[in-house]
């Protein structure tokens, strides 16, 4: 059949199908590059960003047990103020964080609950502690430390913020592993 055929239509048939094969080839490659952009987008939307979030919230929460043990260590009403401003920022900073945690977040929702819970009753007992510490009641507010169980408190939270953290390096595991057996 081809032999019948005149050298230009031949070299117009030859043409045809290298366009055709190298279209099919662009597509079936845009195809898996996407699915890893996919991939790396999941990733870096989910366990990578949540990871540093809760990592943030970790280092917030050693900067506000700091600044409570500073405020009790001391009777400067200069440096109590300047410790619960400190405080109030790390709270917003704390709050932030989980609005975009709560956003992003693909694991057990309860046990975020939980962990923003436990952070708002370890503030209520932080703010009755410190109002009556810069009332000038420094027994009492030693008396709330110590009958409001402040550093339980602040190791349940710590808990909690480990246990979110595990669950996210289990699932950011788990992406990697679906990335790596996607074909090549």
């Amino acid at each position: 059949m081809l032999r019948n055929l005149r050298l230009g239509n031949k070299l117009g048939i030859g043409f045809i199908l290298v366009l055709v094969l190298t279209a099919s080839i662009t597509g079936i490659g845009l195809f898996y590059l996407n699915r890893v952009a996919d991939a790396t987008k999941q990733m870096y939307e989910h366990p990578y960003a949540i990871q540093l979030e809760i990592s943030k919230v970790e280092n917030y929460i050693v900067g506000i047990d700091r600044a409570v043990t500073a405020i009790l260590g001391t009777r400067d009403v200069s440096v109590m103020e300047e410790n619960a401003e400190h405080i109030a920022e790390l709270e917003e900073q704390i709050m932030a964080s989980f609005d975009l945690i709560c956003d992003r977040f693909l694991g057990d929702r309860q046990l975020l609950e939980e962990t923003r819970t436990a952070i708002l009753d370890w503030q209520e007992i932080r703010e009755e502690l410190l109002g009556q510490q810069k009332r000038g009641f420094i027994i009492p507010a030693r008396q709330v430390n110590e009958t409001k169980n402040l550093p339980p408190q602040v190791a349940l939270v710590e808990e909690l913020v480990q246990k979110v953290q595990n669950m996210l390096r289990k699932a950011r595991l788990s992406l990697t592993k679906k990335r790596r057996a996607m074909p090549n």
